[in-house]
């Protein structure tokens, strides 16, 4: 697996669990109005099940995150919650191969699901997209309330606005 992708998976991962331990559980289990009564924690549960469904089910070759477990533990118990984060990073940096997957996602209650051609390398990306997303949601989420809290510098960001901020283009191979 390419090693800049994993560099980019540790970082936030590294972002992710800095920003938990500057928490605190009052803050993490609060119920927050500009995530429409929804908490700091609900949403990193979900980040982390996106995570576990893509390592977890690697080896079936078959990504389902519709199907993610949902574990509740993960919204209310932030020690848990980096234990999990910490987890995933190890085993994420020490995936060495790209492999060819299929993910199976539903469209729509009457619709059978479908499988999709993809791979290790664009899921773990997907994944990383998503997980900032969350990430921008949660910074504005905590920013709405005044709770003074050290964000690293480019929590919540895409990598690709990173990039145009420092005037680092990408350019195709």
């Amino acid at each position: 697996m390419n090693d800049s992708l994993k560099a980019a998976s540790s970082t936030i991962f590294t972002q992710l669990i800095d920003f938990l331990t500057q928490l605190p559980d009052s803050v993490y289990t609060q119920s927050l109005p500009l995530l429409s009564g929804n908490t700091i924690g609900k949403h990193f549960r979900h980040i982390i099940e996106f995570y576990e469904c893509l390592v977890n089910d690697l080896h079936t070759g078959l990504i389902n995150y519709d199907t993610r477990n949902r574990n509740t533990q993960l919204e209310i118990d932030r020690t848990f919650c980096i234990e999990r984060l910490q987890c995933i990073a190890s085993l994420i940096s020490s995936i060495n191969a790209d492999k060819q997957l299929s993910v199976q996602v539903c469209f729509s209650p009457v619709i059978e699901p479908v499988k999709i051609d993809s791979s290790l390398t664009r899921e773990l990306l997907y994944t990383m997209e998503h997980t900032i997303h969350h990430m921008a949601i949660i910074k504005m989420a905590i920013q709405s309330i005044n709770f003074p809290i050290e964000f690293s510098q480019n929590f919540g960001v895409a990598f690709s606005t990173i990039q145009s901020k420092t005037s680092a283009y990408c350019s195709a191979s």
